[in-house]
């Protein structure tokens, strides 16, 4: 692309902060939203912004303040050093996506309602179909509230539901009947897929 340069394209300096150049970016794109020809110029200066600013800023011509480079010491200089020497590992980046540690409040919930499910289910086994139903209908619930994803949510309680029977089916090689080990087995992992993912 000769004599293609990204700056002018935008209509901003090059010296122009990253959040100048994201905001430019950003009303350019709602303003050509009908013409994707230029939808895809403005996303091509958009890019060759970023690689230049990453080269230069590999190459060591930009600065980059203490603060951003060094930012666990900061907050090692604002805590204290730690006082132990166990540093536990962080979790990979996609387990993040999936699992959440909860609230207290939010584990105190799901205990209730899938504890109170199990226990009119296995005292009057007449209602299990219905404390089955109440469950699930209390982890789409619960679930969607938590990530907003339609798909994702219906995709744990598939998960939770398959597990649950497994177990279910396996308690009653150990004992027990059949519908109440299916229920509390899957109420079990309804309530450790609504309590711990999302």
């Amino acid at each position: 692309m000769e004599g293609f340069n990204p700056y002018e394209l935008l209509g901003i300096d090059e010296d122009a902060a990253f959040e100048e150049v994201t905001a430019v970016r950003d009303r350019l794109l709602q303003a050509a939203a009908d013409d994707p020809v230029e939808l895809e110029r403005i996303e091509a200066a958009y890019d060759a912004i970023l690689r230049d600013r990453l080269r230069a800023r590999i190459e060591g011509k930009i600065a980059v303040p203490d603060r951003i480079r060094y930012a666990e010491r900061s907050l090692n200089d604002l805590l204290g050093e730690p006082t132990t020497d166990f540093q536990p590992l962080p979790s990979p980046s996609w387990l993040a996506n999936f699992w959440e540690r909860p609230r207290w409040g939010d584990v105190l919930t799901t205990v209730l309602v899938y504890s109170g499910l199990g226990v009119v289910g296995y005292l009057v086994p007449a209602n299990i179909s219905l404390s089955l139903s109440l469950g699930l209908i209390a982890g789409f619930y619960l679930l969607h509230r938590k990530a907003n994803r339609f798909g994702r949510t219906l995709l744990w309680l598939a998960v939770a539901l398959a597990v649950g029977i497994g177990m279910g089916y396996s308690l009653t090689q150990v004992g027990g009947a059949l519908q109440v080990n299916l229920l509390l087995a899957i109420l079990f992992c309804l309530w450790l897929v609504t309590t711990f993912c999302r």
